[in-house]
């Protein structure tokens, strides 16, 4: 079986990691000229796993956190985790609805330049701005000249190489803790 039969790698050789670590380091000068913010990709990390909080949709909202970007190694590296639950590169459906993978590159990139402790603030929603992501600091979505661009960025890179986890993990589990109480005593 060659590596382009594989199901984890696409028509041109990428496999997950490989995919996104090419567009970051496509995007990475689109966002130094539009922004003014130098991402050190060097000292960046992106890989597709589960985010440390809200990795599964919330019972409550529905709500997901579908990127991550974990900051504070001691070896100042920053890991960017985009979730498997996500295989759409950019979002097709109604802004706010949906988030493709590529505009979630792009918001952790931007956090991942920022200094350690800058969140959602005014630093990062102004370079969100600059870049073309629209809506609220924490749950951008790329507007429609952002949209093309990406489009343009990731065509010669192919499919992201990734079939979406469908994320329905059953009903929480309950307690199992059984009361044993002796039948004599009653202790």
């Amino acid at each position: 079986m060659s590596t382009t039969d594989s199901p984890s790698v696409n028509e041109h050789g990428l496999n997950r990691e490989g995919w996104l670590t090419a567009f970051a380091e496509a995007i990475t000068p689109v966002i130094k000229d539009r922004t003014g913010v130098k991402v050190d990709l060097s000292k960046t990390r992106l890989s597709c796993g589960f985010p440390r909080t809200r990795a599964t949709p919330s019972r409550k909202t529905g709500k997901v956190t579908i990127g991550q970007c974990l900051m504070g190694h001691k070896s100042g590296i920053s890991e960017i985790m985009i979730s498997p639950l996500r295989d759409t590169i950019i979002a097709e459906k109604a802004p706010g609805e949906w988030h493709g993978i590529a505009e979630t590159i792009i918001h952790e990139l931007l956090h991942a330049a920022l200094p350690l402790g800058t969140g959602h603030k005014a630093p990062f929603a102004r370079a969100a701005k600059a870049m073309g992501l629209e809506g609220k600091p924490t749950e951008t979505f790329a507007g429609s000249e952002l949209a093309d661009l990406i489009k343009e960025i990731a065509a010669p890179l192919g499919a992201y190489p990734h079939a979406a986890i469908d994320g329905d993990f059953g009903t929480k589990q309950t307690t199992r803790l059984l009361k044993v109480m002796c039948v004599d005593c009653g202790f």
